[in-house]
């Protein structure tokens, strides 16, 4: 689905050079769903709010969209923010 008026800013949450393929296929998404060339993505260290290793797919869940709500309300020029979590 493609969304009108794509985003001018998405924070995403990881910096670990272990996420790279994770935050490069967030940008890819995102420029396919709003046609945009190269969306910017700005890293934010935010916490998950969950335990270091999660267990089981609802924590890892919660982790994750703890990290995005985090991301996006660390970063006022953002418009949509994504969160990556391990369990």
């Amino acid at each position: 689905r493609r969304f009108e008026g794509g985003p001018r800013e998405t924070s995403a949450r990881e910096r670990e050079p272990g996420r790279v393929a994770q935050v490069a296929a967030a940008r890819r998404a995102f420029a396919r769903a709003f046609d945009a060339a190269e969306p910017t993505i700005t890293a934010h260290d935010v916490p998950s709010g969950v335990s270091d290793q999660p267990w089981g797919d609802d924590e890892t869940r919660t982790g994750a969209l703890n990290r995005a709500r985090r991301a996006l309300a660390a970063d006022p020029a953002a418009a949509y923010g994504v969160g990556l979590e391990g369990g």
